[in-house]
């Protein structure tokens, strides 16, 4: 049985049931734990994670987050990194470009010492200790640097590539470029250097759906 002195113990003991956890963990190397009562977590979209540390190799990734974060982050390669962090942090929480899960989320949180990225979720950053949580002030400084990369990049990228292309139409243009922000498959919108007709019919479809929203 385990105990809530051990990091598996405590992290099981953020379920109702732990010995639920403990069967989770032992059949699927997983087990679906609620938020909000140990702990919340920070849903970090890859493109951001990637870009604060300047890399898309995973050692070098781990090794970052390790370094600046220095707390638990679970990592799904299939999508995105999540934080652990306090409970109630939701009620606090501020960065647009990270959502904050708390209580009425559950959240698939490895064994203890699934470290590798083999087959679904793992940790990143494994706890170290029962109830070592990231800070919530040092994961917002982690995503406000990885947006500003990513703005500075597309920045750059634009200019290096043609000072005159758009990357709305992904074509060149002959008029003054401007950012509009494109959704992506995962994560917040992103920035995109867009020519004059390119904002005018993003700006008229906008209108079209709001039009169909309010009739």
């Amino acid at each position: 049985m385990i105990t809530p002195t051990t990091v598996s113990g405590w992290l099981a003991h953020a379920h109702e049931l732990p010995l639920t956890a403990e069967t989770e963990w032992s059949d699927h190397n997983v087990a679906v734990l609620p938020l909000g009562n140990r702990f919340d977590a920070v849903r970090l979209p890859t493109e951001i994670v990637h870009a604060a540390a300047a890399s898309d190799e995973q050692q070098k990734i781990t090794g970052f987050l390790a370094e600046v974060i220095r707390g638990p982050v679970v990592h799904d390669p299939y999508a995105w990194y999540y934080a652990l962090v306090p409970p109630q942090t939701t009620e606090t929480w501020r960065a647009p470009f990270a959502t904050c899960l708390g209580r009425g989320s559950w959240l698939g949180v490895p064994r203890a010492d699934r470290i590798t990225p083999v087959g679904g979720p793992y940790w990143a950053v494994p706890m170290e200790r029962a109830g070592d949580l990231c800070s919530p002030a040092t994961v917002a400084h982690v995503v406000a640097l990885g947006h500003d990369r990513l703005v500075n990049a597309s920045s750059t990228a634009t200019t290096a590539d043609s000072p005159n292309w758009c990357g709305w139409h992904d074509g060149p243009t002959d008029t003054e470029l401007e950012v509009l922000w494109s959704e992506t498959n995962s994560g917040p919108p992103m920035p995109v250097p867009a020519c004059e007709p390119c904002r005018k019919a993003a700006a008229a479809e906008a209108e079209m759906r709001a039009a169909e929203r309010a009739s």
